[in-house]
C-alpha cells in the first residue's frame, strides 16, 4: 500500500473512530486490523494526536465519556482504613 493510499485509511479510520467512539467498532466500519491501527499510532504522532482529537469530538457528540460496556471490570482502589 502506498503512502497515498495509507492516508486515505487513516482519515477513513478517524471519520470512523469520530462518529462511533470506539476504536474497535471503527476498525470494523474502516475495514483495519486493529493491529495495523495501533502501530501507526506508536509510529505517527500526528496521527496518535488526530486520534485523541477523534475520540474527543465523539465523546462530545455523545454527550459526554463513553461508559463501560455492561459486564465489562471496572477496578477501583479502595483506600486502606487506618
Amino acid at each position: 500500500m502506498n503512502d497515498a493510499a495509507k492516508g486515505l485509511r487513516r482519515d477513513h479510520f478517524l471519520d470512523c473512530l469520530q462518529r462511533l467512539g470506539s476504536a474497535r467498532a471503527a476498525c470494523r466500519a474502516a475495514n483495519l486490523p486493529r493491529s495495523t491501527l495501533y502501530k501507526w499510532r506508536e509510529a505517527l504522532p500526528d496521527f496518535a494526536e488526530e486520534w485523541r482529537e477523534a475520540l474527543g469530538a465523539g465523546e462530545v457528540a455523545a454527550g459526554g465519556p463513553r461508559l463501560p460496556r455492561p459486564g465489562a471490570i471496572i477496578q477501583t482502589r479502595i483506600p486502606e482504613r487506618r
